[in-house]
């Protein structure tokens, strides 16, 4: 396996971009050095990022953190922390589930259970059955991290976001954070955390130095090691992709080479102790499997190519159309709809295209230009609908949005956005008639039930 260097990155670069994978930030940190910091048009290096289920290794981390005060037991049964939840136990079984089973996704349910928007999702969980033997099964779940998260909010007296900030991100000198929560108030131990590409990575360089970093000791050396070595199999799990199934340690993914942080649309942090590597990496993507074969490759790579840029190209056509006049201004109300859009609005600008909408009660501006990423302050939060939005209280770090558009033909207008702290790719594929606007809305990178709509307006 050859070093990161130039031409290595160009490949691994090259390889990206064919993947189509959109790729916002990354940092490569080798032997002592920050090779490459970069964020990819329109997003910025200062731009908090939502890690989705990177969040997941902070959570353990903290644990970790407990388990070396003494305060927390890795074969401590859960609910010997909570006995004010025994009252909800479906089944006694659980009072074997330990810290351990939930650190390795063993806590022996055979699903991941479904949590309504009144729900206590503690609850929910502990009233679903186990049906495995806790130890025994790997179940990739999110709840296990969730119950730690609890843990470490229950032992420590503080919030988890709150413990991670005093514990971990103060030491390695993280100042801006956010981190989603449930409507309890407690923060998500499965995800939500959202941080800076910087920070992120100085977080995976201390996790692969034994929980050192510039000198300091921050996590655990101990627990580290075992957090990020196999504590579980998985290779039975045919579901998974080969990459997922090398093993588990404590919320921490083995990988074919290497060790990594996994989040929902390819948001990650590899680690290569033996090379001294760590890759971070901000994106939108299907899943971090396609990075890492990617990277795989192009570090076995030593064919000489020329320089590579990453890039999130804008839309391909031209930048006039007479259509737009027919419509220009006017208020164009929706037929009947299940993605509850109520009015369009089209307004050719001198150097560009507003489009205003109103959808379930609130309305949304962008204006794109031609050529170009415009950026502009985001009057998009909360179009695009996310799936478990009503069990949660999230944070609102989208300051920006960025939209171009094209037209692809005179009469099909094409209009990208994009936002910042937001992994969400939104295209709407307007089509011009004599009366009417048929408009195609559709969005990647997005955990939603509802990632394409077709809306008549005229």
């Amino acid at each position: 396996m050859v070093k990161m260097n130039e031409n290595t990155r160009n490949h691994f670069f090259r390889l990206l971009n064919k993947s189509d994978i959109e790729v916002h930030s990354m940092s490569i940190y080798e032997k002592g050095e920050w090779l490459y910091e970069e964020a990819v048009k329109p997003y910025e290096l200062d731009s908090l990022h939502p890690l989705y289920s990177v969040t997941k290794s902070f959570t353990s981390q903290a644990i970790g953190l407990l388990v070396e005060d003494g305060l927390v037991g890795l074969d401590t049964p859960w609910i010997d922390y909570f006995p004010e939840y025994e009252v909800c136990l479906f089944d006694d079984m659980f009072k074997k589930v330990t810290v351990r089973h939930l650190l390795t996704m063993s806590m022996g349910q055979d699903c991941e259970t479904r949590v309504n928007k009144d729900s206590d999702p503690i609850i929910k969980v502990l009233q679903k059955p186990v049906v495995f033997e806790p130890g025994t099964k790997f179940l990739y779940n999110s709840h296990c991290s969730h119950l730690l998260g609890a843990l470490v909010s229950k032992v420590s007296g503080m919030k988890l976001a709150k413990f991670v900030e005093k514990r971990i991100f103060e030491p390695l000198g993280i100042e801006e954070y956010a981190w989603d929560e449930d409507k309890f108030n407690r923060s998500l131990g499965g995800f939500g955390l959202h941080l800076k590409i910087h920070d992120l990575a100085k977080f995976g360089v201390c996790c692969m130095h034994d929980g050192m970093y510039e000198g300091k000791q921050v996590l655990s050396k101990a627990y580290n090691e075992l957090a990020t070595s196999k504590q579980m199999e998985n290779d039975y799990c045919k579901s998974l992709d080969e990459q997922e199934r090398q093993g588990y340690g404590f919320q921490y993914w083995l990988c074919t080479k290497g060790v990594r942080c996994s989040g929902m649309f390819g948001q990650l942090v590899f680690m290569l102790k033996e090379e001294d590597l760590v890759i971070t990496m901000h994106t939108t993507s299907e899943s971090s499997k396609e990075i890492l074969a990617c990277l795989y490759e192009a570090l076995n790579q030593e064919e000489v190519i020329e320089e590579e840029v990453l890039e999130n190209p804008v839309l391909v056509g031209e930048e006039k159309s007479q259509m737009i006049y027919l419509f220009d201004d006017l208020l164009l109300v929706a037929q009947s709809n299940y993605f509850r859009m109520e009015y369009l609005t089209i307004t050719q600008l001198e150097d560009g295209i507003m489009i205003a909408c109103k959808r379930n009660f609130h309305t949304y501006r962008i204006v794109a230009k031609y050529n170009e990423w415009h950026k502009q302050k985001n009057q998009c939060i909360g179009f695009n609908p996310y799936l478990v939005k009503d069990q949660l209280k999230r944070v609102s770090c989208s300051k920006y949005a960025y939209a171009n558009y094209a037209w692809l033909t005179p009469s099909t207008l094409a209009v990208r956005v994009l936002e910042s702290d937001s992994t969400a790719s939104t295209t709407l594929l307007l089509r011009f008639d004599e009366h009417t606007i048929t408009m195609e809305y559709s969005v990647k990178g997005l955990w939603s039930q509802m990632d394409e709509a077709t809306v008549v307006f005229g």
